[in-house]
Parts: C-alpha cells; sequence; structure tokens
C-alpha cells in the first residue's frame, strides 16, 4: 500500500512540515484520507504493523523480516495516510 506522509509533502514542495501535516488532518478529517500509524524495523526499514489508532500500539514488537526486538516501539512508529 502507498502512504503519503507530511514529511514526503513538505520535502517535495517546500512547505512547512506543520502546515504539510494540518492539511492532512483536514482533509482526513473531510474523509478523504484515512490516518494510520506504522512501526518501521530500524534494522532493515520493513513496515512491521499497520495501527489504526495510537491505543492500539504495544510497547514492543518483533520484527517478521529480520526478526528483530523492538523495545521502543514509539520511536520507530510513523504517523501516514492513505487513502479510503
Amino acid at each position: 500500500m502507498k502512504y503519503i506522509t507530511a514529511s514526503e509533502i513538505s520535502e517535495r514542495s517546500g512547505a512547512d512540515h506543520k502546515t504539510c501535516l494540518k492539511v492532512l488532518n483536514a482533509l482526513e478529517s473531510k474523509g478523504y484520507l484515512k490516518k494510520k500509524y506504522i512501526s518501521v524495523c530500524p534494522e532493515c526499514h520493513a513496515i512491521c504493523k499497520e495501527y489504526e489508532s495510537l491505543n492500539d500500539i504495544p510497547n514492543n514488537f518483533s520484527c517478521e523480516k529480520c526478526k528483530e526486538n523492538i523495545m521502543d516501539i514509539f520511536s520507530n512508529t510513523y504517523i501516514v495516510f492513505s487513502k479510503w
């Protein structure tokens, strides 16, 4: 699945990161995008899990690809947006 991030838009457009995040959040609130949280393995950079809510994110996880046990999941979790 293709995701879009505020960082990606900011980097490509030169717009401020906070402004890009506000626009993405506004598009989400209007129903054009869906906000998700993805956890990425810091070792192999694979997307390990996708979550609908911050409350769904566990304290740690294990990468299925490289088997690395990640203890600090929030440092490796990012806000992304996708089409419905």
